[in-house]
């Protein structure tokens, strides 16, 4: 489908918005990055769809982007792909960048929240209690998800080092099949993931959901300097896939879209789609207050090897100015 016809057939969500955008405001620089690539380590479609979207829709083409094949790839790459100029812009956890940093490694910048809120689910396998998990995986080592895991443990009374962190590359759906196939007696899993685990033989033994703006968009900062409008047409792209991702009447729409987009959605997803947008942040903003517990406890659990001042890794100034050339002041929120 050509440009035209695809904001003929979706001009109701910026509508919806109510925002006032013009091709004026979409312009781009020329000497600025177009062929835009991003790359995600989570192949679920739930974490993809800013990205996935501002392309179907055609909101990445009305700011002159024209992206390129979406890259899954392990999450210890991104960091270094973006440093090699293979990648752009990268989805990533909070706390890894906040370790970059602190390793001295301080070209990465977050200039958008992609998830603000944080569901904690650990699933043990039957028979087992706290203190008789012996194998548990998060993900990848040292992830945040881990230290979720790590953390629920704690709270239920065990003790994590006792356990064996098995790392697990993939994403959550990943160290999920682990669980079913018995390769481990405990996973952190999402709510899609319930029935999967309870046809495992598996039971849920925590579930709460946390303020804790988990993950964003990351890119360095000095080719976000070389490229503002880049960025903040990128970011403008993501605020209108947000806000139609938002508005419940889409959910059929989302759902066609990312299986079309070759996305494994099963029906067991596709029940928790609610769920998932409380999980996925309304305007790509972010508690202080969460922020500060977030940089807090990954130096309790061991994340991160000491403090630091996440303002020095997060600029939400790009977030900003796109929202008030889409005409949305009141959006705009000062750190």
């Amino acid at each position: 489908m050509d440009l035209a016809k695809k904001m003929n057939k979706y001009l109701l969500a910026i509508v919806f918005i109510g925002t006032t955008a013009s091709t004026a405001l979409f312009a781009m620089d020329p000497a600025e990055t177009r062929d835009l690539k991003y790359a995600n380590f989570n192949p679920n479609y739930a974490s993809n769809l800013l990205h996935e979207l501002s392309e179907e829709l055609g909101f990445y083409a009305y700011g002159g982007i024209k992206p390129e094949d979406t890259v899954y790839a392990d999450q210890s790459t991104l960091f270094p792909a973006l440093l090699g100029g293979s990648l752009h812009v990268v989805a990533q956890d909070t706390d890894a960048v906040a370790g970059a940093h602190v390793a001295g490694a301080t070209d990465f910048l977050v200039i958008s929240i992609y998830r603000d809120k944080e569901p904690w689910l650990v699933a043990f396998r039957g028979g087992i209690n706290v203190n008789s998990v012996e194998t548990c995986s998060g993900g990848g080592a040292g992830g945040r998800n881990e230290f979720n895991a790590k953390e629920i443990i704690i709270r239920l009374g065990g003790n994590p080092d006792n356990i064996e962190w098995i790392p697990i590359g993939g994403g959550s759906d990943s160290r999920v099949k682990a669980f079913m196939q018995g390769q481990i007696d405990c996973v952190q899993h999402f709510d899609r993931h319930r029935k999967l685990v309870i046809d495992a033989g598996g039971k849920t033994v925590y579930d709460e959901l946390e303020d804790v703006p988990q993950d964003g968009f990351v890119v360095l900062r000095s080719w976000a300097e070389k490229n503002p409008r880049t960025v903040i047409n990128m970011l403008k792209a993501f605020i209108l896939a947000r806000d139609f991702v938002h508005n419940i009447n889409n959910k059929e729409s989302v759902i066609r879209i990312m299986r079309s987009r070759d996305y494994d959605i099963p029906e067991s997803f596709v029940a928790q789609y609610p769920k998932a947008l409380k999980i996925i942040g309304a305007d790509g903003h972010f508690s202080i207050k969460a922020m500060d517990q977030l940089i807090t406890d990954s130096v309790r659990t061991g994340s991160l090897v000491k403090s630091i001042d996440w303002r020095t890794f997060i600029d939400m100034s790009y977030l900003n100015t796109a929202y008030k050339e889409l005409g949305m002041p009141e959006r705009v929120r000062n750190y």
